[in-house]
């Protein structure tokens, strides 16, 4: 089956964020996580095998669909988050959760009636909601718990 070139080029977008994902970026370095952020490493652990799904979700439904996933995209903004404490970082993670929750939502208005196309997109932005929701809570607790 050969979806629309619109279609492909909405599934190859949403895998190049994917790919920049900055939370993805904190484990491909040792960030420090002080005791106060221990809950927020969970969270950021979780969203990085989730970010990994999504890549493979994506990019087997484009192959599915009889198109070639693009390039990988690189994200030469986020190589700061090697050097900084979890709790840093994470207002920046949280700030990339709602771009992509507000990108997925723009690619669900353009999918239209592609029904495979729809379904995982609206799949990884609930995970995203998900996502942002449990890394606002641990952060909310680790700043309550440093006053």
């Amino acid at each position: 089956m050969t979806a629309s070139t619109m279609t492909l080029a909405v599934l190859n977008e949403l895998l190049v964020a994917e790919q920049c994902n900055p939370a993805g970026r904190l484990w491909e370095s040792s960030v420090f996580v002080s005791d106060v952020n221990s809950e927020a490493e969970g969270v950021v652990r979780a969203m990085v095998e989730a970010t990994v799904e999504h890549r493979r979700s994506l990019t087997a439904l484009i192959r599915r669909l009889g198109g070639e996933p693009g390039p990988r995209g690189i994200d030469v903004m986020s190589g700061d988050l090697h050097f900084q404490e979890l709790g840093e970082a994470v207002p920046r993670v949280i700030s990339e959760q709602r771009r992509l929750i507000a990108l997925y939502q723009r690619a669900l208005e353009r999918l239209g009636d592609e029904a495979e196309a729809v379904a995982v997109v609206r799949q990884i932005v609930e995970q995203h909601r998900a996502d942002l929701a449990a890394l606002e809570r641990a952060a909310c607790d680790a700043s309550t718990s440093t006053e």
